[in-house]
This record gives structure tokens, C-alpha cells and sequence, in this order.
């Protein structure tokens, strides 16, 4: 229920910045999550132009997740401009997405995000990220949906798995298998579109790289929660055993590097 203030934002860079320069890398990706960041969007402007402004030998990726219902044309202006990428979250079709998102008025969110996103003429950069839950498993109607109602072909999805019990997860795989059988057909047909989840899976089968690791949390990426308190990832935040330091008090990246 916190808002991060700018002095937190620019400490937080500065220290993982530090790190980079002893590790010898030039390359960060800093991403804007909530809550909704975009209630924030003077914040996200302010910390942009400082990294640019004051890191002139650090190549910045920027990106932010979002519900999309914020979204104005100055923000997909800045966005475009500093090559962001955008990740805007629709928990399926108006059925799907509207049992969980509603607005302060109680509304279901769907025909406002739709309507903003096809107002957007570049979306390269932009994904549909789907949060599969319990009652929200039928992912290839879902996905299908959107092809037909946005120009969006970026998707990825991701579990509340504390919502779902065994037969939820189960039925998820039935449709889930489903999904996968169109998506092969429809690459071999050349009607290209990107589910991330699978699309990286594939990339690793055909260049025949090994996954090593789940992910990077602790190693390579890391989560500053609004009181400046850093966690391996941004699904630990204020849970005591994930939090590795404070913006104030230095880092044990190098020691969690090392214990790997």
C-alpha cells in the first residue's frame, strides 16, 4: 500500500549499477510493477530520464506491467520513444478477465483495455500477459480470443497457484495440451504469433541449449519493494526469508552469487 519515492528508485539503480561495474556488465533492464505503476507515471518519467541523463555507458531496457486501464496517449508516446516494453494484464476473455478485474466501480475492465489497446499502432513491444487461477484455466480459448480482438501476437501467462488446487491443475494441462496442438499447426501454417512460455522452450530444443536454472532470481535479477527492502523476486516481497538486503544497508549480491 506504499508508493517507492524517487530517492528509493535512484538509490536502488545506483547500487545494482555498482554491482554491474564490478561484475564487468553494461546492460540493465529495469522494470515498473505494482500494484499499477501507471498511478505513478510522473515517477516513471522522472527515474527514466535520470538513467539516461546520469548513466550515459549503461545500456537501459525499460518495461512495465500493467492492467492497461491508465493507459493514455502520452504514455504510449514515452513508451514508445524509450522503447519500452509493456505487458499489459488481461486474465483471458470479457467473461474470464471481468470475474477478477473490476474497477473501483465494480465493472469488469476488458472493453476499456481492449479499446486502448487497439488505439495503439506499434505493438511490437507489447504482450498480453494472462494470470491462470482457479476458474481461469481454458488458456487456448483465451489466447484465440485475443488474436481476434486485439492485433496483440505477443502472450505469456503465469499461476496464482495458491488458488488452484490438483483437479484445477489438471484440467488446466487438458486445455493446455489443446492450445499447444493449434499453436504447432498454426507455425506449420505460418499464421506466426508468440506464446512466450512455449516459444522459449523451442528456441532451447532447436539451438539445443540446457536450462540450468528455473530463472535468475538472486543472480541476475532482483525485486526493490517500496520501503527500498530487496527480495530474490517480486513473488517473496515481505517475505523475511526471501529479503537480502536493504538499499541503505549494502548488498549480498556477491554472496548469494557465489552460493548459487
Amino acid at each position: 500500500n506504499n508508493i517507492m519515492n524517487f530517492d528509493t528508485a535512484r538509490k536502488s539503480i545506483m547500487k545494482i549499477i555498482e554491482m554491474m561495474r564490478i561484475n564487468g556488465n553494461n546492460f540493465l533492464k529495469v522494470l515498473f510493477f505494482g500494484g499499477e505503476p501507471l498511478l505513478t507515471f510522473d515517477m516513471i518519467k522522472k527515474i527514466v530520464n535520470w538513467c539516461n541523463e546520469t548513466y550515459k555507458d549503461i545500456i537501459f531496457k525499460f518495461g512495465v506491467t500493467t492492467n492497461g486501464t491508465l493507459l493514455t496517449e502520452e504514455m504510449i508516446n514515452f513508451f514508445e520513444k524509450n522503447d519500452f516494453g509493456i505487458a499489459v494484464s488481461l486474465d483471458g476473455d470479457k467473461e474470464a478477465n471481468d470475474k477478477h478485474r473490476k474497477d473501483k466501480e465494480g465493472f469488469g475492465t476488458y472493453d476499456k483495455v481492449i479499446k486502448k489497446l487497439n488505439k495503439i499502432k506499434n505493438t511490437e513491444n507489447i504482450a498480453i500477459r494472462l494470470t491462470i487461477t482457479k476458474g481461469n484455466i481454458e488458456i487456448n480459448k483465451y489466447i484465440e480470443s485475443l488474436l481476434q480482438n486485439t492485433s496483440i501476437k505477443k502472450f505469456t501467462y503465469a499461476f496464482d497457484f495458491a488458488s488452484m488446487d490438483k483437479i484445477e491443475i489438471n484440467k488446466f494441462n487438458d486445455n493446455y495440451y489443446k492450445l499447444f496442438q493449434k499453436y504447432k499447426q498454426d507455425i506449420i501454417d505460418g499464421n506466426l504469433y508468440d506464446i512466450t512460455n512455449i516459444t522459449n522452450v523451442i528456441h532451447r530444443l532447436i539451438y539445443r541449449n540446457r536450462m540450468l536454472k528455473f530463472c535468475n532470481a538472486g543472480k541476475g535479477y532482483f525485486s526493490v519493494a517500496s520501503d527500498g527492502e530487496i527480495y530474490l523476486c517480486h513473488r517473496f516481497l515481505e517475505n523475511s526469508l526471501y529479503n537480502i538486503s536493504n538499499i541503505d544497508k549494502g548488498y549480498k549480491i556477491s554472496k548469494n552469487k557465489d552460493n548459487y
